[in-house]
């Protein structure tokens, strides 16, 4: 499309303001609709992303409750450190108390 360097700035000036795609194109109504398409598009990529790296819980999804970590379960052995409780848990790793030997 002749028009794709056009297309793709009115997109990003979209998506980066809450103007409508007919607001973004008004000084070129005939890309409305592209504009529109290549938009929900985009939209749809991010929302997968985003659910792929945050699952929504549903029907037969666990959730991770971040219940207290029991003791029976092992706590990791950390030269120089008494590891006593899990404090939380998240996408980047375990936070632990402890306390120096």
């Amino acid at each position: 499309m002749s028009d794709e360097p056009r297309v793709r700035q009115l997109v990003d000036e979209l998506l980066d303001t809450e103007r409508t795609p007919e607001e973004v194109c008004a000084d070129c109504p005939e890309l409305v609709a592209e504009v529109r398409k290549r938009s929900q598009q985009m939209l749809r990529v991010v929302e997968a992303e985003l659910e792929a790296m945050f699952p929504t819980p549903g029907p037969g999804r666990e959730v991770d409750t971040q219940a207290p970590c029991n003791p029976a379960a092992g706590l990791p052995n950390i030269p120089g450190y008494q590891v006593e409780a899990v404090l939380g848990r998240g996408g980047m790793g375990i936070v632990y108390r402890n306390s120096t030997v």
